[in-house]
């Protein structure tokens, strides 16, 4: 048969209904690249257990859907199936047949019996390849982010930059705000609609939108000052991978305002920054720094520092996860080792 060509709309999201077999599913395709076109000979596997070698696609699943990612001959994905079942597993099993990527026999079945088990993981980094090369192919995983994060960095990936008044970031806003149980959301002043609003802040909605994807603890607001004193949240002491950082606005005399900042700690520039994954940095979503200065007497209209914190719920399962965090040199290459992002950033960057 011939490769299969995709013309797509570029970083488009997707979402239709298919039916096989007389089971209906949702499928959601997140497009990478305008026009696609997947190479049987790459794609064509065996069986499952090649998919620990295969550099051009992988699969997975969650306990909420099935994953099929391609990816170019650069290792970059250009391609992704989210497919949204009530047997995921089975789900995923059965697409990688329907696309003739795995075609199953009596044979197929017993040489990859051992291996599917490998696919299972509620943290799946689909978009990091020597991540899913990781679970399929090495006996012993290393340790996983905190599951929060996995969604944080694959929305960063996704959004690749844009800012709030774009496609497909303008609409994903509405549905940050909404997670904080806010209905109205006004990105850039609405300057896309024609119709003036007051810009919506909405860093603590994109933080609270990672947190409950992951069915973890969130403060159901987007007020970044309620991580502060949630119960459901409790302040440590040194910043790891994953940990929420809190900032507070200060007044002209210095006093505390109610609002201000918040957004995932990814790494450090010495010990005077600290290097955050959030939304509505620079309108949009990317790794930037902050200054971890608490001199409130020279900080007057400055972000202060308040301190970093973490769901209750994980305070003694940190030893299972990835917490390390890196000191790099600069935010730029944070972003591009952490989100594959080739962009810039400035200190304390406005969240309005």
């Amino acid at each position: 048969a011939e490769s299969p060509n995709f013309n797509l709309w570029e970083k488009g999201i997707f979402v239709e209904k298919y039916k096989l077999e007389d089971k209906e599913y949702s499928v959601a395709v997140y497009s990478f690249a305008n026009a696609i076109t997947l190479q049987n000979s790459n794609i064509k596997l065996t069986g499952y257990k090649d998919l620990a070698d295969s550099t051009f696609v992988k699969a997975g699943y969650t306990k909420n859907y099935g994953i099929i990612t391609f990816y170019d001959d650069s290792k970059k994905p250009i391609l992704l199936l989210q497919i949204i079942g009530d047997k995921p597993e089975e789900d995923a099993k059965q697409w990688l047949n329907y696309l003739a990527i795995v075609t199953e026999s009596d044979e197929q079945k017993k040489r990859d019996e051992s291996i599917w088990d490998k696919m299972k993981t509620s943290n799946l980094m689909v978009y990091a390849l020597e991540k899913l090369s990781a679970i399929w192919g090495e006996a012993t995983v290393e340790k996983r982010y905190l599951p929060w994060m996995n969604y944080a960095i694959i929305e960063a990936q996704i959004m690749d930059g844009i800012t709030e008044c774009e496609e497909p970031l303008y609409s994903k806003g509405t549905e940050y705000h909404r997670n904080g149980g806010h209905n109205s959301f006004c990105p850039c002043g609405d300057k896309k609609s024609g119709h003036y609003c007051d810009p919506s802040a909405w860093c603590a909605s994109f933080a609270n939108w990672c947190l409950r994807q992951s069915n973890t603890a969130y403060t159901k607001s987007a007020g970044s000052q309620t991580f502060l004193n949630h119960a459901e949240f409790v302040k440590i002491t040194e910043p790891i991978f994953g940990a929420i950082a809190v900032f507070t606005n200060l007044d002209g005399n210095g006093n505390f305002k109610t609002s201000g900042h918040v957004a995932f700690v990814v790494g450090k520039i010495g010990d005077d920054q600290i290097l955050l994954l959030g939304g509505n940095q620079g309108q949009t979503i990317k790794v930037s720094p902050y200054s971890l200065s608490q001199d409130k007497k020279n900080m007057q209209n400055q972000l202060f520092f308040r301190g970093y914190y973490i769901p209750k719920a994980y305070q003694d399962k940190l030893k299972n996860y990835k917490t390390t965090i890196t000191d790099y040199t600069d935010a730029k290459i944070a972003n591009q080792q952490i989100i594959n992002l080739n962009i810039n950033s400035k200190e304390n960057e406005s969240t309005r």
